[in-house]
């Protein structure tokens, strides 16, 4: 959304922001690898998949246009 996503040192919700700048809408990034954590919910269905950035970051697949970790290695 308009008030940006925190980018977080693991898959919690209650993780430490790994970053103090949130992600802002249409920003470019890389996800390297996913796992799961806490549940998050965007307009929709609940997801426990979190990616991990190549900047270390985790985020919740919900607040991403990639939907599905299929063909992308664990972490």
């Amino acid at each position: 959304g308009s008030c940006g996503v925190r980018q977080r040192a693991a898959p919690f919700r209650d993780a430490a922001r790994l970053f103090p700048n949130d992600l802002r809408d249409g920003a470019t990034v890389r996800a390297v690898c996913h796992t799961t954590g806490d549940a998050q919910t965007s307009g929709g269905t609940p997801s426990y998949y979190w990616y991990q950035m190549a900047n270390g970051a985790y985020v919740n697949v919900v607040y991403t246009d990639l939907r599905s970790p299929v063909g992308m290695p664990a972490c």
